[in-house]
């Protein structure tokens, strides 16, 4: 569900995007009144009755849904131990009543069969961690929230949503199993700040509809360990979703953070026991760098050089949690083409708004000056290959990564292939000029994940 309604939001055209269940029946001109009093960055959905399937209309029980509350992320018994983890939708009748003359309210969540928004508000959902199905509403009423937004009901129309129960199922399977690890990860996520989008924490939204249903007066208080589960990344190929037990809280390793600890690091996780030579070989690719950076606590680091972001989100995947900056100007030259350009960054903004990805659309010299000194973690150079410019992007930007981090870059070897890139010869100058001791080379070339097959490698050093 959750990759169907991205890309039917991206092929939309018109001014609003709605989303709603099949089994719905509305009120006459339902949209024209939920789009004449819409805020830009609101999510509304309509008053929710139940549905009369035989009738096709209103359910004769006298419950109206005016409002809904997200449960407390963690439910437990009367000894104290956890029965399931899972911010939850439930009915606040009590709110619905209080707040009846209220007829355009605000709402903590919504149940998730109709909603509607401006096009242009809409974000794409994500399926790594959530899975492919659950926990829709939660995601776009936080994200709303938390970013600044609101979530609205609309009273001043209706649907009626039909609760399928023992009479009708389902209708199709979904996995428990599958559910209940989204059901985690979006409680975790959520109840510990995760999202790079918000301005607000999930405590001013529990404070700004206080009393909640569920919640406790303490539960500031309490710190909730959440479980290891099944995270799937439903998305990829059968062959590379990722099926095994981790945390959905990553834990990075005991932190190096001098120079020294770092290159030690590397060279015990490549089993390199002698330097014999320079550059050293290291057997990997740039595509499993993410997971060295979470290893090594690296939170901070720029790219230099996105075209289309597929590193980006490579980096920002296996390194959770990362505030990652990516700068390009998608400017033709050479090869790449203006259509080309603008397609690579519509997908580059796209593919990377799930991530704590921070775009600055300007020349690397303009974004380096955006940076104190000594206040990136890495920073991966992968922009003009000319001598000029790689040599003013290693020497400025090693300025801002502090002492301990990572400098690094790709291409190394493409010379052998183009006149114009200057990579090898500016990396091996700067390095016999500085002293930069030990510094080292993929062995392999990275054909994980670049759509052409990339074959060129990449270089690292560790800033002294």
């Amino acid at each position: 569900m959750r990759n169907m309604i991205n890309a039917l939001a991206n092929m939309a055209q018109g001014k609003f995007l709605m989303k709603c269940d099949a089994h719905c029946a509305f009120a006459k001109g339902f949209d024209e009144v939920l789009t004449k009093e819409i805020g830009k960055d609101w999510v509304v959905a309509p008053r929710r009755y139940s549905l009369n399937v035989d009738a096709w209309g209103i359910e004769d029980n006298g419950k109206i849904r005016d409002a809904h509350y997200l449960s407390y992320p963690a439910a437990f018994d009367v000894k104290g131990d956890y029965l399931g983890f899972g911010m939850h939708v439930k009915d606040w009748p009590e709110r619905g009543n209080a707040r009846k003359d209220f007829l355009i309210d605000e709402d903590m969540t919504s149940q998730g069969s109709c909603w509607v928004m401006h096009r242009d508000y809409f974000k794409p959902l994500c399926s790594i961690g959530y899975g492919t199905f659950i926990q829709e509403m939660q995601e776009i009423g936080l994200r709303a929230w938390l970013s600044g937004g609101k979530l609205m009901v609309n009273k001043k129309t209706w649907y009626a949503h039909l609760w399928k129960g023992k009479r009708f199922g389902r209708m199709y399977e979904l996995s428990r199993q599958i559910s209940k690890n989204g059901e985690v990860y979006s409680a975790d996520y959520w109840n510990n700040n995760r999202s790079p989008e918000r301005i607000h924490d999930l405590e001013w939204l529990v404070d700004k509809f206080w009393p909640v249903p569920t919640w406790d007066a303490g539960w500031k208080d309490v710190q909730l360990t959440f479980p290891k589960v099944m995270v799937q990344a439903p998305d990829l190929p059968e062959e590379d979703i990722m099926t095994t037990v981790q945390d959905v809280s990553p834990k990075v390793t005991a932190t190096p953070k001098t120079r020294d600890e770092v290159v030690a690091h590397i060279l015990k996780k490549f089993n390199i026991a002698k330097i014999e030579s320079l550059p050293i070989d290291i057997d990997y690719n740039r595509s499993q760098w993410g997971k060295l950076f979470n290893e090594l606590g690296y939170k901070k680091g720029a790219e230099i050089g996105v075209y289309a972001g597929e590193y980006s989100e490579c980096l920002c995947r296996d390194n959770p949690g990362v505030e990652h900056y990516c700068v390009d100007q998608w400017m033709p030259f050479g090869a790449y083409k203006e259509s080309k350009l603008i397609e690579a960054e519509r997908l580059a903004r796209e593919n990377l708004a799930k991530y704590n990805c921070k775009i600055l659309k300007m020349s690397s010299m303009d974004a380096v000056k955006q940076f104190a000194d000594n206040s990136l973690d890495y920073v991966y150079i992968d922009g003009g290959h000319d001598f000029q410019n790689i040599t003013n992007d290693i020497v400025e930007w090693e300025k801002k990564v502090r002492p301990g981090g990572i400098i690094s870059g790709h291409d190394l070897d493409k010379h052998r292939f183009s006149t114009r890139c200057h990579v090898l010869q500016v990396v091996y100058a700067y390095t016999a000029a500085t002293g930069a001791y030990p510094w080292f080379k993929t062995s392999q070339a990275c054909r994980t994940f670049d759509t052409d097959g990339n074959r060129w490698t990449s270089w690292l050093w560790v800033k002294a």
